[in-house]
């Protein structure tokens, strides 16, 4: 249901119920929950918030109004209209309003601001009324600061580039009519192109609303009804057509003038039918425009100064006694904070008598709501740059000069005390933000000297920690080092393999001894080592007995007997544990070895893979070789396990050495490690010292006036982080 509406503050979707209000999930402002006029709604706080239509929108929220006039949203929609107000995201990300039309008078009493109170659901209420403050006080901010400009003759409105961001046509025309007026004819003119070239963003509006509210006649520059009708330009046509109406009530002049090229009248929006519009196309025109307008000025100015010279010396006396009589009225409502109705006093007290000095010193309190001299002069603001505060003192008498005088010198002293303690406050931040710094770049060891106690701690710090890395590294050398042996290992594993076969021969060739002993009268071995027959012949029966120098009548009995059946069954018996036996000694071996270099996975699917045949090729082969030269494996055997001795032994010395050595580099590891932990924490002590040295120096200067004071851990938490905490 929060999906089908977008925030009118910063235009997201995204909602959370909050009571019977939804909040948005960006800015945190509040909103009704959508209703049955939900997509009437929506399109009018489009048309305001998207496209700055504050006028089109207002029209479709006084629809929203007839159709639900107790809809509260559409009165405060057509509120935000009135005022041009767009939320624009600050520095801290909060969404604050901007004001693009400055109207007479205090939001807080408008109508539509009251109804919107009044029919507001429960909790919106309280988020309109502290809206409309934010607005009222941003209002008389612009209202200050128009007040200090100048008067202006002439407003120039166009629109200044296409949507191409190229200049329009219009801005020329615009450019040319304002050198005109100020070069040839001197009169002072607000052109945004110039007037605004400086200005940042925010200063346009008060700069715009003391140009409409100043001057005398609007020249609305146009080469295409879009032109005319884009958002800024008619945000400024339409405040003024209001100024002229406002002006005509008070028997004063304000004028509109629509210059026009390459468009007719009838095509002006109706608001501007009843002005008078010039053709810039044609010969001169632009020259008897100005000419026309330089003429206007010029009456208006004569008739004023008829007017206030033309009365009699009687009727000045009255007038001042009815000036002094409101301007008495004035500070009365001034003492009791009515400052609405002090402003009236005070100004129809100047429209009685224009140089009433009291007058222009009672606008200058209600402007900065100071109910009397020394409200203001707490306030501590440089009036004498002020224009009212220059008014009341041209105008003012001898006594009321030193009145004046004394304020603005109490003021100016006020504003100088509340510079001194923000540039303290600054001075302040900006040293302890150096120190946050420093510390910053030595934890992630980039040296900074900031300090000499600080500086010791951290010269130990940073020598210790050098002195754990090359541990480390020197740890690190010795551990890969003392992994040798396996090559002198291996060789006795061999020896150990030849060893066992050969065993296993020599029990094979002793079977065959004694089953041969009691046919052929002796020892079988002992025959087949004088002759040039080999065990393995006789296995294969591939031989003639008779070549063993045997008698036929034991050749005989061999043969009777089926004594190679009964050998061969003892050797294929023993062939088979001898098989069994190296299989497991080739897979442990390997196994072994192989972990010793790669991971545990890895070692296994190898030993799977190729012990079976490492296996049957060892047994086989070597067992053959057994049988038919029984003494090489024992040489071979012996031989090998001497060398491994031999290399293995000096490894081992140097690993028992090796390991010692390490457990030495550990210890002095551990030592740097809590030298590194005292240390940080001495550092961390350090750092709050130096906080509260601060701390202290400002107290003792400047006292309470110092607004910005620090935990006295900050620079810990922060900058140091958890790993540097002080031990408690």
């Amino acid at each position: 249901m929060a999906k089908l509406i977008k925030c009118k503050i910063c235009g997201d979707t995204e909602f959370t119920e909050v009571g019977d209000l939804l909040q948005c999930r960006s800015c945190k402002h509040k909103t009704p929950k959508p209703k049955d006029n939900a997509e009437l709604l929506e399109r009018a706080n489009n048309l305001r918030f998207e496209t700055k239509s504050f006028d089109d929108a207002a029209a479709l929220y006084e629809e929203i109004i007839r159709l639900t006039p107790d809809e509260a949203e559409a009165y405060w929609g057509r509120v935000l209209c009135r005022y041009g107000i767009e939320y624009v995201k600050d520095s801290d990300g909060k969404y604050l309003p901007t004001c693009h039309r400055t109207i007479e008078g205090s939001i807080l009493d408008d109508g539509d601001y009251k109804m919107a109170v009044m029919k507001a659901e429960q909790g919106m209420s309280e988020y309109y009324m502290s809206e409309a403050k934010t607005i009222d006080e941003y209002q008389k901010k612009i209202k200050l600061i128009a007040a200090k400009e100048e008067p202006y003759d002439v407003f120039i409105s166009f629109k200044a580039t296409d949507d191409a961001g190229k200049p329009t046509e219009d801005s020329l025309l615009a450019q040319e009519l304002y050198y005109y007026l100020t070069k040839n004819l001197g009169l002072k003119v607000f052109f945004s192109n110039i007037t605004l070239k400086d200005k940042a963003g925010q200063e346009y509006e008060p700069i715009i609303y003391a140009a409409l509210s100043s001057s005398t006649v609007m020249v609305l520059v146009g080469t295409k009804p879009e032109y005319i009708n884009a958002t800024w330009v008619k945000n400024e046509w339409s405040r003024y057509i209001k100024m002229v109406s406002a002006a005509k009530a008070q028997n004063k002049s304000k004028y509109i003038v629509t210059a026009l090229k390459g468009m007719k009248p009838e095509q002006l929006p109706t608001a501007l039918a009843a002005y008078q519009a010039v053709n810039l196309g044609e010969l001169g025109a632009k020259e008897k425009l100005c000419s026309n307008i330089d003429g206007l000025i010029g009456d208006l100015r004569v008739k004023s100064r008829k007017d206030s010279v033309g009365a009699s010396l009687d009727a000045n006396d009255v007038l001042s006694a009815e000036a002094n009589n409101l301007c008495n009225l004035g500070f009365q409502q001034l003492s009791i904070g009515d400052f609405d109705n002090a402003n009236e006093y005070f100004q129809k007290a100047l429209e009685k008598k224009s140089d009433m000095a009291l007058a222009h010193w009672g606008k200058l309190l209600v402007s900065e709501e100071a109910q009397n001299d020394e409200v203001l002069c707490n306030k501590g603001i440089p009036i004498k740059e002020y224009l009212l505060y220059r008014l009341a003192m041209e105008n003012a008498s001898a006594e009321e000069k030193m009145r004046f005088e004394t304020v603005a010198r109490r003021c100016q002293e006020a504003y100088d005390r509340a510079d001194a303690k923000t540039r303290h406050n600054n001075e302040y931040i900006t040293r302890f933000e150096e120190l946050k710094y420093n510390y910053e770049k030595n934890k992630s060891g980039e040296r900074i000297r900031f300090d000499e106690k600080a500086d010791e701690l951290y010269d130990s710090y940073f020598e210790t920690r050098d002195k754990h890395s090359k541990a480390d590294e020197e740890h690190d050398r010795l551990y890969l080092k003392r992994s040798g042996g396996i090559i002198p290992l291996f060789v006795m594993i061999i020896a150990g393999l030849f060893l066992l076969l050969s065993v296993c021969s020599s029990n094979v060739i002793k079977k065959a001894d004694k089953i041969f002993e009691p046919y052929v009268g002796g020892s079988l071995s002992e025959i087949i080592r004088e002759s040039d027959v080999s065990m393995i012949d006789i296995l294969n029966n591939g031989i003639n007995y008779n070549e063993l120098g045997l008698t036929k009548k034991q050749v005989k009995k061999i043969e009777e007997a089926d004594l190679h059946s009964q050998i061969t069954e003892a050797v294929t018996k023993d062939a088979v544990i001898t098989y069994v036996v190296v299989l497991i000694f080739c897979a442990t071996t390997m196994f072994l070895l192989i972990k010793l270099i790669m991971s545990t996975k890895v070692a296994v699917l190898i030993t799977l893979l190729f012990v079976g045949i490492v296996s049957s090729f060892a047994s086989i082969g070597m067992f053959m070789l057994s049988l038919s030269k029984p003494n090489i494996p024992f040489i071979v055997s012996y031989s090998l396990l001497g060398i491994g001795a031999l290399f293995l032994i000096p490894k081992i010395i140097k690993k028992i050495t090796t390991r010692a050595a390490i457990k030495s580099i550990e210890s002095q590891q551990k030592q740097y490690e809590q030298e590194e932990q005292e240390l940080r924490y001495k550092i961390a002590r350090r750092s709050i010292e130096q906080i509260d040295e601060l701390n202290a120096e400002y107290s003792e200067q400047f006292g309470d006036e110092i607004e910005y004071y620090e935990d006295n851990d900050m620079i810990v938490i922060e900058s140091l982080g958890d790993y540097w905490q002080p031990q408690q």
